[in-house]
């Protein structure tokens, strides 16, 4: 049945042309169409023939859930089989048609071409009510059952004054979901690379990173485009799962939070709630969903989106650790039938957190449906090991078979963890929620209790610094000897002993390496300014053996180091009183042996970057007949331009993945 679901949604995939890449899984065709007719100023889509839902887990409270994607760019998340807007011409229209609180067979997506036309309702930008925000993502569906296919909505928008290019990064953890591919194809949206591997340690956690590059986005231009994600069958189905985006501008140097605020910060930053997460988290009216540059998917078999999500949910072991900083989300939904309008939450968490620095962050990250413009919230302790909360007049809709779009609420909280707790590798600090649904008569309507969230203690992955390469000019100094070399050389240089760190999105090496290997190759000439000896060389010359420490000294902007090295020179022609020499007949007295030291001073261990040194070189060399000693001042510049990892290359500023 597998094999004959893929090939069908395989051939309608490819007769309708809707994915720029492979087709994600479907369930078997039905006879589920999309109908258009006229109507009241406008056009209206309307979704026909939907099949009854097969074996719910609950029958009550299962319905379906609706996602109109159109080629425009523009998407909508009714929970209603009928759409109007106004239809540009000769357009495509997909619906996903998507099953809730049950785990039965999902119907096929299905597409129309649009005749056009009509004055209807424009649908309005998820980004339109969010001043603060240029990137948002958007699930058709927050909860799927093992090999679910899953559509994001991504949108990106310029709030700059001038032309921008960039990059938008999609993260997922790729144990637990596979990319299938691109929804339609966009102007100025192209794919860049192939998937990039993203490690944090922990199986659960280690993800893939897509690219997607958008160029010369005019001021307040915005553009979208549709990601499918599928849900492998080895899926864990105990944890909330993070799916983010990220938008890189060129040239943006300021964007180097680490990604995707999985990872602890150090120090803490003074105000966590402006560091990572937005104050303009409104819903929209017109798409009835809240974006932001994440979401959650919980995977259950009965498709049911409560649970909790924790940030960071990686720290490092520590005999001794901070006072790290967290803030948990929780999400809940009314799977009952009549209206919520109280809500109890029991958040259950363990003592190594400090309870005393327990704050609910009001009212900028609270969302509840618009009609509860009187909600009240008490919060407080619950002994030592719970924080509880009473939400009066939430009025949390139930659920019906046609859906109800007003049945979600979400909260954030933060807390701190008590300093000095004893964090050891593999240690995991869970926390799970409680959730009551109280109807207007008073009685507990719905109860819902989430799979545990967990804080993970485990070290960072080494840092995958790979190799950087660039070019350095060196000029002797005027010695006691009167004389020296100068030359240029090409530079390759890798670190010894690699950091652990958290990886950012953008490659930034918040934790350096120090200590460097460097091997050099390069052209160079030797000379006398004056004296009785007056001899000139021409060398080809290898650095096979050099190492470097680097120390910063002024946080990513200023580093000094110290260097010792061995090279080795060819000479190729040598001239002495002006006149050819001619070439030693052994080899060994054409090589030239030399020994150096230096000390340096540069801006960034990264690309790109410039360091300055100067030392002292010992020269020996039997070119010219006995062997002869000599000694002298040199300084250099090195430009590092180039910096190649695993899947990864730096070029100057710009990163490409592959």
């Amino acid at each position: 049945m597998k094999q004959f679901a893929a090939l069908m949604c395989l051939f309608w995939g490819v007769q309708n042309g809707i994915f720029a890449q492979a087709p994600p899984v479907a369930a078997p065709a039905s006879n589920l169409t999309i109908n258009e007719t006229p109507s009241t100023g406008g056009k209206t889509l309307s979704l026909l023939n939907i099949p009854p839902i097969l074996n719910p887990s609950d029958p009550d409270n299962a319905s379906w859930n609706y996602f109109w994607m159109f080629e425009d760019g523009t998407f909508a998340k009714d929970n209603t089989n009928t759409l109007e807007r106004e239809f540009p011409a000769n357009q495509n229209v997909t619906v996903i048609l998507r099953s809730r609180y049950h785990d039965g067979k999902e119907p096929p997506l299905r597409t129309v071409v649009t005749s056009g036309g009509g004055s209807g309702t424009k649908l309005a930008s998820v980004l339109d009510e969010k001043a603060g925000r240029e990137d948002s993502i958007h699930p058709n569906i927050r909860a799927a059952r093992l090999g679910d296919s899953l559509f994001f909505a991504i949108v990106v928008r310029n709030k700059n004054e001038t032309l921008r290019s960039g990059n938008v990064l999609l993260y997922f953890p790729e144990n637990n979901f596979e990319y299938r591919g691109q929804v339609y194809t966009h102007a100025g949206v192209s794919k860049s690379g192939g998937e990039q591997s993203y490690p944090l340690g922990l199986p659960n956690l280690d993800g893939a990173i897509h690219t997607w590059r958008l160029t010369d986005m005019g001021r307040g231009e915005e553009r979208s485009f549709f990601v499918c994600l599928v849900v492998k069958p080895t899926a864990d189905t105990t944890a909330m799962h993070l799916i983010a985006i990220d938008m890189q501008w060129d040239g943006d140097t300021a964007n180097d939070t680490p990604y995707p605020y999985l990872f602890p910060t150090s120090p803490p930053p003074p105000n966590e709630g402006t560091k990572f997460f937005k104050n303009d988290l409104t819903e929209s009216p017109t798409v009835n969903f809240r974006g932001d540059s994440y979401t959650t998917i919980r995977i259950n078999r009965a498709r049911d989106p409560n649970g909790m999500l924790v940030f960071p949910a990686v720290i490092p072991p520590a005999s001794s650790s901070p006072a790290h900083a967290f803030r948990y989300e929780t999400h809940v939904e009314n799977l009952g039938n009549a209206t919520a309008t109280d809500l109890g939450v029991g958040t259950y968490l363990k003592p190594a957190l400090n309870y005393s620095t327990f704050d609910h962050v009001w009212p900028n990250n609270f969302y509840f449906p618009p009609g509860s413009p009187t909600l009240q919230v008490d919060a407080f302790t619950g002994g030592s090991d719970s924080i509880k909360w009473n939400f009066k007049n939430v009025n949390l809709q139930g659920v019906t078979p046609s859906g109800s779009k007003d049945n979600k609420a979400n909260f954030m909280f933060a807390i701190r963890m008590k300093a000095g707790t004893v964090l050891n590798e593999g240690d995991k600090i869970p926390a799970y929620m409680v959730a009551s649904m109280i109807n207007g008569s008073n009685v507990v309507d719905d109860w819902e209790k989430s799979d545990p969230v967990y804080i993970h203690v485990v070290k960072p992955p080494r840092l995958r610094y790979g190799s950087v390469f660039g070019v350095k000019a060196y000029t002797f100094l005027e010695g006691k000897d009167s004389v020296g070399t100068r030359g240029l050389a090409l530079t390759a240089r890798v670190p010894l002993f690699r950091p652990r760190q958290y990886p950012t999105a953008t490659g930034l090496l918040a934790r350096s390496p120090r200590l460097f290997w460097q091997f050099e190759a390069g052209w160079g000439q030797g000379t006398e300014l004056g004296g009785s000896r007056r001899y000139s060389t021409e060398y080809l010359q290898i650095t096979p053996v050099q190492l470097r420490y680097i120390q910063p000294v002024i946080g990513r902007y200023l580093y000094v180091g110290v260097s010792a090295a061995y090279n080795l020179a060819y000479v190729y022609n040598g001239a002495f009183e002006g006149r050819d020499f001619g070439r030693p007949a052994n080899f060994s007295d054409r090589l030239e042996h030399e020994a150096g030291f230096a000390v340096t001073v540069q801006n960034h261990v990264d690309v790109p970057s410039v360091t300055l040194g100067i030392g002292r070189n010992f020269r020996r060399s039997t070119y010219f007949g006995p062997a002869h000693s000599f000694d002298y001042p040199f300084a250099f510049i090195q430009l590092d331009v180039v910096r190649l990892a695993p899947r990864f290359a730096k070029v100057w500023k710009k990163v490409y993945r592959w």
